[in-house]
C-alpha cells in the first residue's frame, strides 16, 4: 500500500550538508571579520588633528609667594583628642539643605548624594494671607524624582520658611499673623500635612525666623498639632533654631519635635562688622548652653559652607567657598586659617583705585572638619550642612573621615567648575580646563590643640573652565542651521526651499537618522549645504560616559563619511544648554569634542520651532532676536517631530531677512572657515576598514528599510487572514450551521478504530476504555503495536483480550504510517477513526465524526483535540494555542476545504480513500499532514467537527515540547514540498490557501517571529534608553514596538473570538496569551529556524518518542450547541 520512497529532503551522500556547512561558515566568518573591522573602526575612532594647540590649563597659581596672613591670638576653644592624633569618626547622620535656585546645588546634590543621609530643600515661603509661595516647582519636583531614583530609601523632607522672595527678608509680620490667627494656624498645618502625604515626604523642616514675642504662643501651639499629626504618619518634624538667642524657646520646641537643627553660622553676617563666620570656640560656647536645655540626641548642628566679603562695616555679601578662593587668586593674595577662630579668612585690595580693602572671612573642608569633631566630643550625632552648592567639596569626607584619611582628603580642593567666556561668535573651544588646588593640611601638636586641624595653607588654587566664544562674522552675515535630521519628508521639505531660494545651510545631523536617509546626506553636500554632527541618538552628552561620547561621535562620523565621501569637523550637543555650557558637566562635552577634533557650534537665534508654537511666531522670534543682536546662527528643526511649521517659516524667514539687508553663509563661513576645513573629504575613505564600515552601514540601512517592509506586509496579511478566519468563523457560529446533518444511527456507514501504539503503557488503556464508551453501536477498536518494548500489547491483551470490539495486532517497529497502513488492512469497515493511543474521546465523539461521511464527496474529518493534561505553565500554553487554531481555524478552513492537517489525535478517514491514495506515505514526519492534502488534491472534502472532543497529552517538559514540534516543523515542510505541483491544480482550497497559509503562518511567520521579536526588545531598550536621555519628549514607541503591539492585538482578538465560540472553556488561560507571546513563540521560532535548517541540509529526522505522564484527564461533556 505505502510507496517505498526515500525522506523528503533527505541526501544520503552528506554532500548538501557539507555545502550548506562551508557556506554558512564562510557567512558567519565574513560577518565576525566584517563586524569586527566596523568595531574597530567605531571604537577607535580616525586620528584627526586637534583643533586646540594645547587643552592644558595654564599651570596653576602658586601661592608660595603671594602676602602671607596673620594669625590671631589665643585660643578660645577646647581640644578634642589626645595631642597629635586625630580623633576617632563616630558616624554622624548628614543632612543637607538643597536650594533650586542655584544650579551648583543640584550639580553637589549629584556627586555628594551617597554620603547624605537626610535631603532638605526649600520647598516653600511663607505668604501673606498664611499661603504658600512655591519655590521652583518644576525644578524641585525634577530634583525629587532624580533623587529618589539616584539613592533609594533617601529620606527627602521639605523646607517652609517666612523669606519674602519680593521684599528680599525675613517677613515676621506675616508669620506674626498666621501663628496669632487660630483659623490660619490649622489651615496651614492641614496643607502641609497634605502636601507631605502627596509627595511622600520623610517629613517636614521649619524654618520660620525673626519670631516675634507675641507669635511664640501660637507658634508653640501649632508646632504640637502639626507634630502630632506628622508623628500619626509615621513621619518627622525639625525646627531650625538660632545658636543663640535668649528669648527662643529651644526646650518647649524640642518636647515636639524630633530635632532642633542648630544654626551654627552667621556669628557675624553681611549687615555686622568684618569677622568669623561660625568660629570655633562661640559654637562650642552656645552648643554647651543648648545642650543643658535639650538633650544632645534631640539636636542637629547645622554648619555653614559658605562666606562674606564685606567691603566695609556692614557692608558684606555672601559668597561661596570657590568664590573666595577664586577672589583670593585673582587678587594675588594667600588665605590662611586664624588660630583663634579656626576660619579661613584673607584681605586684598578692589582693582578699582580708591575703594577700601576688602575682607573675606569662609567656612571651608577644614572649619567643618573641626566644628564636626566638636560636635562629636559633646554626644551630637547629627549635623546639617548650610548649603549645597556653596561648600568647599572637602567638606563630605571631613564629615566621615579622621587621621591620615582626611588630611589626604583636604589636601586637594576642586572648584565648583563654573565657566568662563572670552571672546565673542557663535563657535567654542577650551581655552583653559578646570584645575584642582592643593593645599597643606596638619592637626595641631599642642595640648591645646590636639584632635583639630590647625594648619590650612593653599598651595596653588584651582581654577575654573575658560571657554572661548569665536568665529564672529560679519555683521551682516546669517546661517541657516538645521538639527535633528534628515527626515524624508522634512528635510527633503526644506532643501527643495533652499535650492530654490538659492541659501546654503547647515545640517547638524543625528547618526540614527543618517543611517535611514543616506540619499539625503548625498543631497545635502551635492547642493552645497554643509553637515555637522548632531551624535548618534541625541543623547545627553553631559551625562554619558566619556567612551560612549567618543562612540556616538565616531558612528556618527563613519555614517557621514560612507554616505557622503566627506567628513565633518562640525558639531553641535544635543540640547541647548550644551552648546552653551554653564556648568562643568556640559563644559566637559566641549572640552571632550574639542579634544576629538571638532568645531563646536553654538546658536543664539532659537525660535523654539520644535516646540510648534505657530508659524508666524517663529518667524517673529527670529527676527526680533536678529535684531536685538543676540547672534549669528539660527536654529530651525528639519526633525523630531512635526516639522510642518518650520516649512511653513523657512521661506518667510529667508525673504524678511534678505529684505532687511542680510546674506546668507553656511555656520563655518560665518565663522571664517572654508567649506574643505568643515567637511573635509574622508580620510582613509578608499581603505578596506572603511569599505566593510561603509558595506555594514548600507547593509543595515537596507536591513532596517527590509525589515520594516516585512512588517507590513505581514500585518498587512495578519490582519487579512483574521479578518477573513473570523468571518467565516463567526458566519458558521451564528447560523449554527451543522457540518454533519441529523442522520440516524442506522443509516450511519460502519466505523472502526485504529490506535498505533509504540511504548504507551502508561496511556493505552484508557484510550481503549474511552473508545468502547461511544455511544456508536458496533464501534470496534483495532490496536497496532509497533513493535513496543514497555509492555503495551501484554496491557491490551490483560484488558481487553476477551472483548469482542478490542482487536490486537503485534508488528515489528517499522514506523508509524507502516503500523497504520498494515492495521488499515485489517479492517473492513468504511471508514476509519485514528487515534493517538494518548488520547481520550468523549463518547459521541466517533458518532459526529461518522454523520459528515453522509455526503460522498468527504473523505476525512478533523476532530477538536484539546490539551487534557493542563498541569504547568507549558502544558496551558499549548492548551490556549490548541484552542485558538482549532475553535477558528477549522471552522472558517473547513469551509473552504482547506484545512491542511486531519490531526493524528482524532481524525476520521473513508477507508476507501485511504487506500485509493495509496495509504500514509513514509517519506514524511507529518503523515498525517500529506495524506490531507493528497486527499485535497484529488478533489475531495476534508471538514471539522467542533463537538468531537478529543482529550490528548501535551508534552510537559520543554525538552519533550521542542522534541514534538521540531517533528511536526520538519513534516510540515516535507508535505508542502511534497505539493508543489498543486499550484496548478483544481483543488482551489489547497492552491489557493491551504498551502500558502502553512508556508506563510506556520513556516516563515515563526522565522520571522525571532526577528520581530528581537527587534522588538532592542527597540524597547532603545526606547528606554532615549527617555532617560530625553525624558522631557517621554518614552516614543518606534516601529517594531507598534508592530509587536498590533500583532499581539491580532492574537487576542482570535483567541478572544475562540474562546467567545466555545463557551465550555476555561477562560483563565486567556491572561497567559501575553507571556506566551513573547516566550512560548521564541519556543516556536527556535523550532522553525532548526527545522529549515534540518531540511536544507538534507538531514534525516526520526519520529522522536515522546515520553508519556498519564496524566489526561476524562474527556468532559461537551455543549451540543
Amino acid at each position: 500500500m505505502s510507496r517505498p520512497q526515500p525522506p523528503v529532503f533527505f541526501d544520503p551522500t552528506g554532500k548538501r550538508r557539507r555545502r550548506v556547512n562551508v557556506l554558512g561558515g564562510l557567512l558567519v566568518a565574513a560577518l565576525l571579520v566584517g563586524g569586527g573591522l566596523s568595531v574597530w573602526a567605531l571604537w577607535t575612532g580616525d586620528s584627526i588633528p586637534e583643533l586646540l594647540e594645547s587643552l592644558v590649563a595654564d599651570t596653576p597659581t602658586e601661592t608660595a609667594n603671594l602676602k602671607p596672613g596673620g594669625q590671631g591670638p589665643g585660643l578660645l576653644y577646647s581640644a578634642v583628642g589626645e595631642p597629635g592624633v586625630a580623633a576617632s569618626v563616630t558616624p554622624l547622620e548628614a543632612t543637607a539643605f538643597y536650594v533650586a535656585w542655584d544650579h551648583r546645588s543640584r550639580d553637589s546634590l549629584r556627586r555628594n548624594i551617597n554620603q547624605i543621609d537626610v535631603l532638605v530643600s526649600e520647598w516653600w515661603h511663607l505668604d501673606v494671607d498664611g499661603g504658600l509661595l512655591l519655590e521652583e516647582p518644576t525644578s524641585n519636583l525634577a530634583m525629587l524624582t532624580e533623587a529618589r531614583t539616584a539613592k533609594l530609601g533617601l529620606a527627602v523632607m521639605p523646607l517652609i520658611n517666612n523669606y519674602n522672595p519680593r521684599t528680599q527678608a525675613w517677613d515676621s509680620e506675616a508669620l506674626t499673623g498666621v501663628m496669632t490667627h487660630a483659623g490660619k494656624r490649622v489651615a496651614l498645618q492641614d496643607t502641609l500635612l497634605a502636601e507631605v502625604r502627596e509627595h511622600n515626604f520623610a517629613g517636614l523642616n521649619l524654618d520660620f525666623e525673626e519670631v516675634a514675642p507675641e507669635a511664640v504662643p501660637g507658634y508653640l501651639l501649632f508646632v504640637q498639632k502639626l507634630s502630632e499629626s506628622l508623628h500619626a504618619d509615621g513621619k518627622k518634624l525639625t525646627i531650625d533654631a538660632p545658636m543663640n538667642n535668649g528669648d527662643f524657646p529651644y526646650a518647649k520646641l524640642a518636647k515636639h519635635a524630633d530635632s532642633l537643627v542648630l544654626m551654627a553660622y552667621d556669628e557675624h553676617e553681611g549687615s555686622s562688622k568684618p569677622g568669623a563666620v561660625a568660629s570655633q570656640g562661640w559654637i562650642e560656647k552656645h552648643l554647651r548652653q543648648r545642650l543643658k536645655e535639650v538633650p544632645a540626641e534631640k539636636l542637629t548642628l547645622a554648619l555653614g559652607g559658605y562666606g562674606y566679603d564685606w567691603a566695609g562695616p556692614g557692608q558684606g555679601v555672601t559668597v561661596s567657598f570657590q568664590e573666595a578662593l577664586e577672589q583670593a587668586r585673582t587678587s594675588g593674595v594667600q588665605p590662611y586659617l586664624d588660630r583663634q577662630t579656626l576660619n579661613p579668612t584673607f584681605t586684598y585690595s578692589p582693582e578699582k583705585e580708591g575703594e577700601a580693602q576688602h575682607t573675606v572671612w569662609y567656612l571651608d573642608g577644614v572649619s567643618l572638619y573641626n566644628q564636626a569633631q566638636l560636635a562629636r566630643t559633646l554626644g551630637i550625632e547629627q549635623v546639617a550642612l548650610w548649603r549645597l552648592g556653596s561648600e568647599d567639596p572637602g567638606v563630605w569626607p571631613a564629615l566621615h573621615q579622621s587621621g591620615e584619611d582626611v588630611l589626604s582628603s583636604l589636601s586637594t580642593f576642586g572648584t565648583d567648575r563654573q565657566v568662563d567666556y572670552v571672546g565673542g561668535g557663535e563657535m567654542l573651544k577650551v581655552q583653559q580646563v578646570s584645575q584642582s588646588g592643593e593645599r597643606l593640611v596638619s592637626f595641631g601638636t599642642t595640648a591645646d590643640t590636639r584632635g583639630l586641624l590647625v594648619d590650612d595653607v593653599t598651595k596653588t588654587f584651582a581654577t575654573p573652565y575658560i571657554i572661548e566664544r569665536w568665529g564672529e562674522g560679519e555683521k551682516n552675515a546669517v546661517a541657516l542651521t538645521f538639527d535633528d535630521g534628515p527626515d524624508a519628508v522634512y528635510t527633503a521639505q526644506m532643501l527643495d526651499i533652499l535650492e530654490r531660494e538659492g541659501v546654503p545651510g547647515t545640517f547638524f545631523v543625528i547618526g540614527t537618522q543618517a543611517l535611514a536617509h543616506p540619499a539625503l546626506l548625498r543631497r545635502m553636500v551635492d547642493g552645497g549645504h554643509e553637515i555637522g554632527s548632531h551624535s548618534f541618538s541625541h543623547p545627553n552628552t553631559s551625562q554619558i560616559s566619556p567612551k560612549h561620547f567618543e562612540l556616538e561621535m565616531n558612528i556618527t562620523q563613519r555614517l557621514i563619511e560612507n554616505a557622503t565621501g566627506h567628513s565633518t569637523r562640525l558639531f553641535r550637543p544635543p540640547y541647548a544648554e550644551d552648546a552653551e555650557p554653564t556648568t562643568p558637566m556640559q563644559a566637559n562635552v566641549v572640552e571632550a569634542a574639542t579634544r576629538l577634533g571638532y568645531y563646536v557650534s553654538n546658536m543664539n537665534i532659537d525660535p523654539d520651532d520644535w516646540k510648534t508654537p505657530g508659524t508666524g511666531v517663529i518667524v517673529a522670534r527670529v527676527m526680533d532676536q536678529i535684531h536685538e543682536g543676540r547672534g549669528q546662527v539660527i536654529l530651525l528643526h528639519d526633525a523630531g517631530g512635526n516639522r510642518e511649521q518650520t516649512v511653513a517659516a523657512l521661506p518667510i524667514i529667508i525673504q524678511k531677512l534678505r529684505a532687511g539687508g542680510y546674506k546668507f553663509q553656511t555656520a563655518s563661513a560665518v565663522a571664517g572657515l572654508t567649506r574643505d576645513e568643515a567637511n573635509p573629504s574622508a580620510v582613509g575613505s578608499g581603505s578596506v576598514v572603511a569599505w566593510v564600515t561603509g558595506l555594514n552601514f548600507a547593509a543595515l540601512g537596507w536591513l532596517g528599510a527590509a525589515l520594516g517592509v516585512v512588517f507590513k506586509i505581514g500585518l498587512a496579511l495578519g490582519l487579512a487572514r483574521l479578518a477573513l478566519l473570523m468571518g467565516l468563523a463567526l458566519k458558521e457560529f451564528i447560523s449554527r450551521r451543522r457540518t454533519a446533518p441529523d442522520i440516524a444511527v442506522a443509516d450511519l456507514l460502519s466505523m472502526g478504530v485504529i490506535v498505533p501504539a509504540f511504548n504507551e503503557a502508561k496511556v493505552i488503556e484508557a484510550t481503549v476504555a474511552s473508545l468502547l464508551a461511544s455511544d456508536l453501536p458496533g464501534l470496534r477498536v483495532h490496536v497496532v503495536d509497533d513493535g513496543s518494548t514497555d509492555g503495551t500489547a501484554d496491557i491490551i491483551q490483560a484488558a481487553f483480550g476477551n472483548h469482542p470490539r478490542v482487536s490486537l495486532q503485534r508488528l515489528v517497529n517499522g514506523g508509524k504510517a507502516r503500523a497504520m497502513n498494515e492495521a488499515m488492512k485489517e479492517l473492513d469497515t468504511e471508514l476509519v477513526l485514528i487515534l493517538d493511543a494518548d488520547t481520550q474521546i468523549n463518547p459521541e465523539a466517533a458518532r459526529l465524526l461518522a454523520g459528515h461521511f453522509h455526503d460522498p464527496r468527504v473523505a476525512a474529518v478533523a476532530g477538536n483535540a484539546k490539551v487534557g493534561n493542563r498541569v504547568n505553565l507549558l502544558t496551558r500554553w499549548q492548551a490556549l494555542e490548541y484552542i485558538t487554531a482549532q475553535n477558528v481555524e477549522r471552522r472558517a478552513l473547513a469551509q473552504m476545504n482547506a484545512i491542511s492537517v486531519v490531526p493524528g489525535a482524532i481524525g476520521a478517514w473513508r477507508r476507501a480513500v485511504v487506500l485509493e491514495l495509496g495509504g500514509f506515505d513514509h517519506d514524511t514526519l507529518a503523515e498525517d499532514a500529506d495524506l490531507t492534502m493528497r486527499a485535497l488534491r484529488a478533489g475531495y472534502r476534508v471538514t471539522y467537527e467542533q463537538r468531537a472532543l478529543a482529550q490528548t497529552e501535551a508534552p510537559e517538559t520543554l525538552a519533550a515540547l521542542i522534541k514534538q514540534r521540531d517533528r511536526w516543523m520538519f513534516g510540515t515542510l516535507q508535505a508542502v514540498w511534497k505539493q508543489q505541483g498543486a499550484f496548478g491544480s483544481k483543488a482551489y482550497g489547497l492552491r489557493f490557501f491551504t498551502l500558502p497559509n502553512v508556508a506563510l503562518f506556520q513556516v516563515i511567520f515563526p522565522l520571522l517571529g525571532a526577528l520581530l521579536d528581537l527587534t522588538f526588545v532592542l527597540s524597547l531598550l532603545w526606547g528606554l534608553f532615549q527617555w532617560q536621555s530625553h525624558p522631557s519628549t517621554g518614552f516614543v514607541a518606534s516601529g517594531p514596538l507598534i508592530f509587536t503591539g498590533l500583532f499581539i492585538l491580532i492574537d487576542l482578538a482570535a483567541a478572544a473570538l475562540a474562546f467567545w465560540m466555545e463557551r465550555d472553556e476555561d477562560r483563565r488561560l486567556l491572561p497567559l496569551l501575553i507571556p506566551q507571546r513573547f516566550i512560548y513563540r521564541q519556543i516556536m521560532s527556535y523550532v522553525a529556524i532548526r527545522a529549515v535548517l534540518a531540511a536544507t541540509q538534507g538531514q534525516q529526522r526520526g519520529w522522536g518518542k515522546l515520553e508519556r505522564s498519564g496524566h489526561v484527564q476524562a474527556p468532559v461533556e461537551v455543549s451540543q450547541s
